[in-house]
């Protein structure tokens, strides 16, 4: 005796099917309207953003792809740096004011400290709203997305030069010294110049130092005239300073003009 063959119904077909596809769900914050919210700083998160998709109204910065957003309103005026160091591709950050569909841009960045990764620093004012949009650059998908918002304190730089410096008296080159103080550590180029009056003659030179600046560091620098020669007593010099920082990108200038004392450096015999 022989059976008739039945097909599987429709419906069972289907729960198979759902069963053993993967489907692909966005993230929460896949659109600014789900942004997460950032309840105050420091805030840092990991997140998974290879499902992420693109919104028609998202803005752009340097491409769009795989786009993420967080939302923060301070309450209290603070200066703050967002990046995404620590991702494992190439990001674009973003930080706007406004509402959803009227955003204001405010700050964007591709890469940064010689990274594919972004950040973005500004003074976040309080009661405002900021949005915060995480992309992949032009086009390049998601991955492991870290995102950090935290507070910044911005490079302090303080170039000085001593009252006191030294003449040779064989080859009449000058010594000028000093200090640079820096709230963090920097690179620092410092350019002298120094001019003393030698009769009707204004004798010049200069030249240039670059010093690692942590704290309280000092430097010191030795020149000679290029039109005449140096000899003990007054000389007016003038220092000028670049500080750089390397981890945040600050740029910072400083200087200092000043009437030195030359007095004859000791030589050996």
């Amino acid at each position: 005796m022989s059976r008739a063959f039945r097909a599987p119904g429709v419906a069972a077909l289907v729960l198979a099917l759902f069963a053993t596809t993967a489907w692909a769900v966005p993230p929460p914050n896949d659109d600014i309207s789900g942004a997460t919210l950032i309840p105050g700083v420091p805030f840092t998160t990991t997140q998974d953003t290879r499902e992420a998709t693109v919104a028609p109204n998202d803005p752009q910065c340097s491409g769009q792809s795989a786009t993420v957003w967080y939302v923060f309103t301070p309450t209290s005026d603070v200066s703050v740096i967002a990046h995404t160091f620590g991702s494992n591709y190439d990001t674009t950050l973003s930080v706007y004011t406004g509402s959803p569909g009227s955003l204001t841009q405010i700050g964007c960045n591709d890469d940064s400290r010689g990274t594919v990764q972004s950040q973005v620093i500004f003074t976040a004012q309080a009661g405002v709203t900021y949005y915060f949009m995480v992309s992949g650059f032009d086009g390049v998908g998601g991955g492991d997305l870290v995102f950090t918002l935290e507070e910044f304190t911005p490079l302090t730089f303080e170039l000085n030069v001593n009252q006191r410096g030294t003449v040779s008296p064989v080859d009449g080159a000058v010594t000028i010294s000093g200090t640079v103080t820096c709230n963090k550590p920097a690179s620092v180029f410092i350019s002298v110049s120094g001019t003393q009056r030698a009769g009707r003659l204004l004798i010049q030179g200069n030249s240039g130092i670059v010093v690692t600046c942590d704290g309280v560091t000092p430097w010191s620098t030795t020149f000679t005239g290029f039109n005449g020669r140096f000899t003990a007593g007054r000389i007016q010099v003038t220092a000028t300073g670049s500080a750089f920082s390397e981890s945040t990108g600050e740029f910072v200038e400083d200087s200092e003009t000043r009437t030195v004392l030359l007095t004859a450096a000791k030589t050996l015999r």
